[in-house]
């Protein structure tokens, strides 16, 4: 094995599960030699890392923690290494432990050292998955020297790999270590249980709940319920299966900005969040008519305000972008581009913006929201309205009929977007034309790989 590795590290049980960092270092030394390994990276907190920095075990005395939501491969935190005591002679084991989550994940699948999965090494290899310890792990304890009792894991999901040094298996020394994970359990109002879910919607609210500290009482449950309804909806897709209408798949630092994390989910499932009487609600892209309420001129309380379309500027028709890839080990790729011919034979240029998809895993639902976003930008009748008070029955996500004869809207239908309400300002109203159009599912095509 190569010279010694000592990384020393407490895992102090109640401070893991209490802060947002991990409290996992109190003495930590570093060979030279593997702070030169290709294993390990020195994180920069409070930035955002990428799928391929993900897939590199990052060596650190304290990183943020990671949050795992559906499913996603990557490595993880490097706090622990150790050698047997001895020489340093053939054969001789070391034992590494990597934390993956800051959360009890809900299950690991494949271990991945290098680009060959662990059963590749079945002599010189070995794991254990630690998920929620009570105690500190009497193996480590058994073998390294360092481990200590108070050393557990309490609340978070770490990684125990010991590798039996042999230099034809391990030509470059340690290999890099990434795991399939599966995220943490959420919990469904639909049902009152709590378990392994990639919708949408419910990891949306969990976001909420447990990052963003919204209480319960703050909450619009059944604009969530309706939310998860449309997520778990089944799609056709052009590779002739059928797939979940919005899921969400990835991770994240806590250090991350917090309103990037959410705009990223939202982006997935075409979202927009609602505050509404001072609760937090979520509408997923879908049709929510047809209209049944009509909006007429004696509703109205003060000026109409109407931008007819978009600027030059901000116009747009054809929508490019990545996503994360399953099938090409979970690394960011490219989708095939979405756009509407007429559009850019109008323009007589094609006119594209960029999406970046970092919680979406189909190419297909990738390019069914690239479709709803060109739509929607394009399709850009928007007008801001005043009404008396009978307009606060109207809430964001609602589809009504705008009647207003005298300049020449005639039962137009549109969505309410915004909501405002004061007592003395009466209520304002911002609504957009979008048409049941905006929302078709478009099949979409396989991406060459």
């Amino acid at each position: 094995m190569p010279a010694a590795v000592p990384i020393v590290a407490t895992i102090a049980a109640g401070v893991a599960a209490a802060n947002e960092m991990y409290a996992i270092a109190m003495v930590i030394t570093v060979a030279a030699q593997i702070a030169t390994q290709a294993l390990t990276k020195t994180p920069s907190l409070n930035s955002y890392r990428d799928t391929s920095e993900r897939k590199q075990v990052l060596r650190a005395a304290a990183s943020a923690k990671t949050v795992v939501y559906g499913r996603s491969t990557s490595a993880g935190t490097l706090f622990f290494s150790e050698e047997q005591a001895g020489e340093q002679d053939d054969g001789e084991m070391l034992h590494l432990a990597i934390a993956l989550a800051g959360h009890p994940l809900s299950g690991v699948q494949t271990v991945w050292l290098g680009d060959e999965p662990i059963s590749s090494y079945p002599e010189h290899a070995f794991f254990e998955v630690h998920t929620n310890r009570q105690t500190a792990d009497p193996y480590m304890l058994e073998n390294c020297p360092s481990w200590k009792e108070d050393m557990i894991g309490k609340g978070i999901t770490w990684l125990r790999v010991s590798l039996k040094f042999n230099a034809e298996k391990f030509p470059a020394g340690i290999p890099n270590i990434k795991v399939e994970k599966q995220g943490r359990a959420i919990y469904d109002p639909r049902t009152g249980l709590t378990g392994y879910s990639n919708n949408a919607a419910l990891v949306i609210l969990d976001y909420y709940r447990n990052y963003l500290k919204v209480p319960d009482t703050d909450i619009l449950w059944d604009q969530f319920k309706e939310a998860a309804n449309i997520c778990d909806e089944d799609v056709i897709t052009g590779g002739n299966t059928v797939e979940k209408r919005y899921t969400i798949n990835g991770e994240f630092d806590l250090s991350e900005n917090k309103v990037s994390i959410l705009e990223g989910m939202l982006a997935a499932c075409a979202g927009d969040v609602t505050y509404t009487a001072g609760k937090h609600g979520l509408l997923v892209g879908a049709y929510y008519g047809p209209a049944t309420e009509v909006i007429t001129e004696s509703q109205l309380a003060g000026d109409i305000e109407i931008m007819p379309e978009v600027s030059q500027a901000e116009r747009v028709n054809t929508i490019k972008g990545t996503f994360v890839d399953p099938q090409q080990g979970y690394t960011e790729a490219d989708f095939p581009s979405v756009s509407v011919g007429e559009w850019v034979t109008e323009d007589g240029v094609e006119i594209s913006q960029d999406m970046k998809l970092r919680f979406v895993t189909s190419e297909f639902q990738a390019q069914r929201l690239a479709d709803v976003k060109l739509k929607r930008t394009r399709i850009a009748r928007t007008m801001n309205v005043t009404l008396n008070l009978s307009g606060y029955r109207y809430r964001p996500g609602m589809y009504v009929k705008v009647n207003f004869p005298s300049i020449g809207i005639v039962n137009v239908e549109m969505r309410v977007t915004d909501w405002k309400f004061g007592v003395q300002n009466g209520v304002q109203l911002t609504l957009k034309q979008e048409t049941a159009d905006v929302w078709g599912d478009v099949i979409g095509k396989p991406i060459e790989r």
